[in-house]
């Protein structure tokens, strides 16, 4: 993906230059400022976003997490969290997760975590009776 972006401003510069009436100068001054923007947002902050990810520690604990008619709650070694049903604005499904959204956030549920198809569609019913239909 990175090679196809970079290639369209290659060729867009080459083809700035050929129908262009600026000096070369301003064209590459200008690409070159497109291009390191795209490095930094790309490359940079990517880099920066890994390692604040890497310091959160408590994303990288096993956890455990129920779901019943109080609603959603996380627990691990270092942090617990209850989330009740009136903390929920809507939800989604597809083929492989459910999407339960928050004002704010979210909180996904791979399928794939739920051994058995009848436990999918009690979560579903719990869903719709505390949240309401799906968006």
């Amino acid at each position: 993906m990175l090679i196809l972006q970079l290639s369209a401003i290659v060729i867009a510069t080459i083809l700035t230059l050929i129908f262009s009436n600026l000096p070369r100068t301003t064209i590459f001054i200008f690409c070159g400022a497109i291009a390191f923007l795209y490095l930094y947002r790309h490359l940079l902050h990517r880099a920066r976003v890994d390692t604040i990810l890497a310091k959160q520690d408590t994303l990288y604990l096993p956890f455990s997490s129920r779901i019943d008619e109080e609603g959603f709650a996380t627990k691990s070694e270092k942090e617990s969290s209850i989330r009740k049903w009136s903390d929920f604005v809507g939800w989604l499904e597809d083929g492989r997760y459910f999407v339960l959204m928050e004002s704010v956030g979210f909180r996904v549920i791979p399928k794939r975590i739920i051994d058995q198809n009848e436990l999918v569609n009690e979560l579903r019913t719990l869903l719709q009776k505390h949240i309401g239909k799906a968006a």
